[in-house]
Order: C-alpha cells, then structure tokens, then sequence
C-alpha cells in the first residue's frame, strides 16, 4: 500500500470503519508505514470501547458490514485499479456495463475509488457496488436511495392502472420536476386509458411537461392530439402531377393560428415565422406521415427544391429520432453525409442514433476514399462516441496512422475500438516514427480494456 487512499480502503473495508483514524492519535511506532500504524491505531481503539476505556458517547461501533450475497469480480481488481488511477471513467463505465450483464459486483478494495462517482453515473454503477458499497455509501453519507424516476418506474411497471390512479390525484400538489418525472413514466405500459393524465399535462404551466406529454400523445394513432396533429400535417404538402413532371409544393402554417399547447421549436437563424410554423408541426409528426408511396429518396429530392427545404428538413429529423423511426433516420443520415450537408442541420443526433450497419457502411467508404469526405466522417466518429466494429476499428488505425496531423486522434478513438484491433498496433511503422508514441498509447488502452472485459468472462 502505497497511497493514503489505499490506507483508507484497507480500514474502511477490512475493519468496518468509515473513516480514517485521527493520524494525531496513532501510536509510535518507528520505523513502521502509516498503514501499520493505523491499523493498530484501529484495533486499539476497539479494544479499549469493548474494555471500557472510551467513554460510548465518544466512541460509537459501526453497524458490522454485511457478507457479499453478489458474485465479486475479483479478477477485475488489478486492471480496473490501473483505469481509475488513469482517470479512464469511460473505459470503468465500459466493464460496469459488461459486469451488470454478468450480474458480478465490484472488489471491495475499490470501493473507496467508485464511490465518489456514483452521484454522476448513477445508473451505470450503482447496480454493481454491491451490499458492501451500500453499506459503506451510507457510512460516508451518500444517498444511495433509489431516485424518483427508479421509484416512479418500479411504482408504473408493478401496477399501470394504480400508478394512473395515484399520478391523477397527486399531479397539482407535485413540484414541477416530480411530475416531469412521473409524467414521463406513462411511457412504460402506455396505453388509451393514460389519455386524460397527459391532456391534463399538456396544459401545464412548464414547457418541460408540456413537451413530454406531447411526445407521448403524439406517440399514439388513436390519441385526439395525434389526429388534431395529423389534421394540420395534411395541407403541409402537395404534389402536383403534369403530363412531363411532378412536383411539390410546400406550404407552411401561420404559428399564431397553431393550438397553445404545441410547443415552440427554438428559433433558428435565418428562419421567419412561417418557416418555424413549419418546423413546429412537421418535428411532432411521425416522418412516415409524408411517404406513403415511392421512396424517401425522391422524397428528398422535391423536399431540396422547394423554398421551405430546411425547415422541412429541420423538422424530420427531429421527428425521426423521437419516434424512433430507424429507417428515416438512416435515410437522412446518408442523405446529409454525402450533401456535406451534416453540420448545417441537427447531423449529431442522426449520427447517435444510425443503425450500425449504415454507420459503419458510411464511415468505411469516408475512410477508404470510395465515397463520402474523410475528413467529415472522421469528425461524425469523433462526435457519434459509440462503439466501433473491429473492420472499422482497423480502418481507422491503418487510415489515420500515416497522417501526421490526425494520428494522434487514434488515442480518443481508442476507447470505443474493438479491443481486438489491438492486433493493429503490433509493429512499429520504420517510416512514420512520429506515429510511436500514439501506437504504443493506442495499444495501452486497447490492452487494458481487454484485460478488463476478459476478468469478467469466468462469471459470464
């Protein structure tokens, strides 16, 4: 033990104490580290309260700490150490994930490491800390108890209808942000029978519940505000056929003629009224609404022709992520990546949301030259921070390690590769020796979370 934090963990795990004996008080004994000192100062002191010597009001016992009922991942302990001293919270994120899915809980050592981050990655690690770390959290007095939104959805899974039945009579004495949350728990089990609740939020005085109430009745074919949204998507467009062409005409609502509780789109530079009208119905609509028959594509192509073009388009892919409509999502992805057209529009969230295959299909042929620009692609990658196939992973190490400028990019990238990419980083490259450095940093981190998903396959 080398560091005063590992003391702390030796006595706060080992001996059922929360805190740090009074360094002021320890016995000398010379020539011995400060760990062997407090651990004697520890159990001196838990003889003298079972002797009598310390006065109870002055020394109170700790509850005993309880056995592990979880199957502890011990073998993660070494590398999972190394990740958090290098401060790589995505890559400890990363084994929590695969350690949840094993049902395996984190080396009581490290509880002292994890702790701390629990208040900002609630949901990810909370789950693998396990009856020690609670017992501990608790000690050092963080509130572990589960949040509002965990009560409000293990409260609407357990029983729909009761959950309605309490939302209903509880709603106006909630604060604003509680009914945020409970409003948005009506996703799970959604049903026609969650009608009124939603129409009663949907007048709320917070634009924040509004919205979310919106989205959940706009969600359903069968909801009045569906229909009445349907109703003022329908004279949006129209398509004109001649004997020679079609064409489409798009024609935008006047915002002051919209219903109150269809909420206002943030104002877009360069758009008038008209313009964020339009935005404002098209992004509350199912994007298949404006497809019914021939492709997306062709779609696409009158939509670019038209005065209201990206506003049109402004609003479909905010539509297409929240109703979760994959195959627009990709349409538009592509579609804005080979215009260069990526930035100018909301690009990040359909980059987010692409379904891997055409993700990695659009992001290969950036790489390679085939199609698409490069230096975009790379950019998408960079923001979309998800994880990367291991043909990609290998494209991008062979692509950007004989660019100088971009190289050392791999090590950002290196945290979302498929760790068996680290097979690329074998061999130094004689004639780029300003590529080392990165390489052998590259394959430090790739090692490391291999090393770490691997601790975890003895419990799978």
């Amino acid at each position: 033990m080398k560091t005063l934090s590992e003391v702390a963990s030796v006595i706060q795990v080992g001996t059922q104490r929360a805190t740090l004996p009074n360094v002021d008080l320890l016995p000398e004994t010379p020539g011995e580290k400060s760990e062997k000192r407090a651990l004697v100062l520890a159990g001196t002191l838990d003889l003298m309260r079972r002797a009598g010597g310390v006065g109870v009001d002055s020394v109170k016992p700790l509850p005993t700490a309880p056995q592990e009922i979880g199957r502890v991942a011990q073998a993660s302990e070494a590398p999972l150490s190394e990740a958090l001293n290098k401060k790589m919270i995505h890559v400890v994120l990363e084994w929590a994930a695969k350690a949840r899915q094993v049902r395996a809980v984190l080396p009581p050592a490290l509880l002292t490491a994890i702790l701390p981050l629990v208040k900002k990655h609630r949901e990810e690690l909370l789950p693998i800390i396990g009856e020690r770390g609670h017992w501990l959290g608790q000690l050092q007095g963080l509130d572990l108890s589960p949040s509002d939104d965990e009560e409000f959805a293990a409260k609407r899974t357990e029983d729909p209808a009761a959950y309605r039945e309490w939302l209903t009579t509880e709603f106006e004495a909630m604060d604003w942000k509680e009914r945020l949350k409970a409003v948005k728990q009506l996703q799970i089990q959604l049903s026609i029978h969650d009608e009124p609740i939603l129409e009663i939020a949907l007048k709320d005085r917070r634009k924040e519940i509004r919205e979310a109430a919106l989205e959940l009745l706009a969600s359903q074919a069968s909801f009045n505000v569906a229909l009445e949204l349907a109703l003022l998507a329908a004279p949006i467009l129209t398509w004109k056929k001649s004997f020679l062409s079609t064409s489409l005409i798009i024609e935008a609502p006047d915002r002051s003629e919209l219903p109150k509780w269809l909420p206002k789109s943030p104002e877009v530079h360069g758009m008038g009224p008209k313009a964020m009208a339009l935005i404002d119905v098209v992004s509350n609509v199912p994007p298949s609404i404006w497809v019914t028959n021939g492709s997306r594509e062709k779609f696409f192509e009158h939509v670019g022709k038209s005065d209201y073009h990206r506003a049109m388009l402004e609003g479909l892919i905010v539509a297409a992520v929240r109703f979760k409509d994959q195959p627009w999502i990709d349409a538009m992805y592509e579609l804005l990546v080979s215009r260069m057209d990526i930035y100018k529009y909301k690009g990040r969230d359909l980059a987010a949301h692409a379904s891997p295959e055409v993700f990695e299909r659009i992001a290969l042929k950036g790489l390679r030259g085939e199609e698409y620009q490069s230096g975009l692609v790379v950019q998408m990658i960079i923001e979309a921070k998800r994880p990367l196939s291991f043909e990609l992973s290998c494209t991008l190490i062979d692509t950007l390690k004989t660019n100088n400028h971009s190289h050392a990019i791999l090590t950002f990238f290196a945290l979302y590769m498929h760790v068996d990419a680290i097979s690329r980083t074998e061999v130094p490259i004689e004639e780029h020796h300003a590529f080392e450095d990165t390489r052998l940093e590259v394959r430090n981190i790739l090692s490391l979370r291999k090393r770490l998903l691997s601790s975890l396959d003895s419990l799978a």
